[in-house]
């Protein structure tokens, strides 16, 4: 069912063999663009008026849900820290961590710690 967004008020004058005057209303009605599943790769469509938008799933993007997202994209910074490489498994970012390092993003050391202490040297600058 369409939603109703502009109408208006029309007189038909006929002939009087087409039986007189008629009196009806005309309204804008949305089509639904959703009908159509215009929306890929599971994407979910949501009719708005005079046009649609796609809800897509977790991997993709785009107006249609077109494109595929890559998980390991930086952007907005690096994906495994420490030097891990990130590779992409069933569409979610995964890290291969450097020797010594652990996590899921590679944020944890493993390497043994090594406690240096640094002592103030006291001179005399006069």
């Amino acid at each position: 069912m369409g939603l109703r967004f502009g109408c208006f008020l029309v007189v038909l004058l006929l002939s009087k063999s087409c039986g007189g005057l008629f009196l009806c209303s005309l309204c804008d009605e949305d089509v639904d663009e959703c009908s159509g599943e215009p929306c890929r790769n599971g994407g979910k469509c949501v009719n708005t008026p005079g046009s649609f938008v796609c809800r897509c799933p977790v991997g993709f993007e785009g107006r249609v849900c077109e494109s595929r997202v890559d998980p390991c994209d930086s952007t907005y910074g690096p994906v495994c820290a420490n030097g891990g490489a990130c590779i992409t498994v069933n569409n979610r970012a995964t890290c291969r961590c450097a020797p010594g390092f652990s996590g899921s993003r590679c944020e944890v050391c493993q390497l043994p710690i090594h406690f240096v202490f640094f002592h103030p040297l006291l001179t005399d600058l006069y």
